[in-house]
């Protein structure tokens, strides 16, 4: 069986759920039978690399007066979990920290430097938004910062241009139709949906598009 599992490193949401799937298939009898891919969702795609802020000063930004408290909040809950959460880090963009998940996927270790990151995040408030902050968290993943220095180096390095086709999926995806809900099964993606000139060139990855850059909306559903 196969999980794929969607996030961003700097969602909150995203660590508590990944916190709470490593538990779960612990405790499975089959968790040997289980491959969990890693698929890159970036919360804030247009955001410029050197645009680095304070957490609390851009949820301020967006939410007004009341984002402390909320993300205090959300600490409580984390801390519920036993993972460590820091409410003075940063936010920044995730690009190149989804270009070295999918280069550490093929050494085999995708999982563990996708905990890393997380674990530099939120629970240390270090920096994973510069390749000097990126590859000393390479290292602590076991793995080559030479090698991972080059794949950000290269830029093809599974970049997808700006606004990719929504990724095909091998499995049903759950829809709902009126009067009841259905399942239906995705299309390919078009060859002809990317701009004609994009800004970067889409490489293709074995499980899929590399990075998925569109904001999904939710779903409807009707009552």
């Amino acid at each position: 069986m196969r999980i794929d599992f969607w996030a961003d490193v700097i969602c909150p949401w995203c660590y508590l759920g990944h916190a709470r799937l490593r538990t779960a298939l612990d405790r499975f009898p089959h968790r040997d039978a289980v491959r969990v891919v890693h698929r890159s969702f970036e919360l804030d795609p247009g955001r410029a690399k050197e645009d680095i802020t304070p957490v609390p000063s851009f949820l301020t930004a967006r939410y007004g007066p009341d984002a402390a408290a909320m993300d205090k909040r959300v600490a409580r809950i984390v801390h519920g979990e036993g993972l460590g959460y820091r409410t003075d880090r940063q936010v920044g963009s995730t690009l190149d920290a989804h270009r070295l998940l999918h280069w550490a996927g093929e050494q085999h270790r995708q999982e563990q430097l996708l905990q890393a990151m997380m674990r530099a995040n939120f629970a240390q408030a270090r920096d994973i938004f510069t390749p000097e902050g990126l590859l000393a968290i390479v290292g602590e993943a076991g793995l080559d910062a030479a090698e991972a220095t080059a794949a950000l180096a290269d830029p093809q390095w599974y970049l997808a241009c700006a606004s990719p086709p929504r990724p095909a999926s091998p499995t049903p995806v759950w829809t709902w139709r009126r009067p009841r809900p259905s399942w239906t099964r995705p299309a390919p993606p078009s060859p002809t949906a990317c701009s004609a000139t994009p800004s970067w060139s889409l490489r293709s990855h074995p499980d899929g598009p590399a990075i998925y850059r569109r904001v999904r909306k939710r779903p409807h559903i009707p009552a």
